[in-house]
């Protein structure tokens, strides 16, 4: 795997949270929304795929976890455009298909760190990209029967 996340300053952080404070529309987006503090583009055997560290806020609050969540982020697995072929792909497999497109939003994440949390989304893409060269080996030695 190769890739690096990026993460932005605090500072950063509270400065985009200002901004979306003061100029949001509330009746219409609500009291509550994600900044992303951190992101980055990953590669796994030739295929990439995004992850993006979330962190929650409320207007009234700042930043803050949600429910009993160990932290105000979580993390998430996405596909950027060069890997939407895959996707297709899985998509005609499966008919109905996450493939890389998850994230750490259950119960079961919440006491997780967001280290822990990153390293799920790392594990999910990959185990979404296994999937599909073991696909491939199937049809290849189908095709040679």
């Amino acid at each position: 795997m190769t890739g690096r996340l990026i993460w932005k300053s605090e500072k950063k952080q509270l400065k985009e949270f200002e901004h979306i404070r003061r100029t949001r529309d509330r009746e219409k987006y609500g009291q509550d929304g994600f900044i992303i503090s951190a992101e980055g583009t990953f590669q796994y055997f030739g295929i990439k795929y995004l992850i993006k560290v979330l962190r929650y806020y409320r207007f009234s609050d700042g930043f803050m976890p949600m429910s009993i969540r160990r932290s105000s982020f979580h993390a998430v697995v996405e596909y950027p455009k060069e890997s939407k072929k895959y996707v297709d792909m899985a998509l005609k497999r499966d008919k109905y298909s996450e493939f890389l497109w998850h994230d750490t939003l259950h119960f079961y994440n919440d006491l997780q760190s967001i280290d822990e949390q990153i390293d799920e989304c790392h594990r999910l893409a990959k185990k979404d990209i296994d999937s599909i060269f073991w696909l491939r080996i199937l049809y290849c030695l189908r095709i040679k029967k």
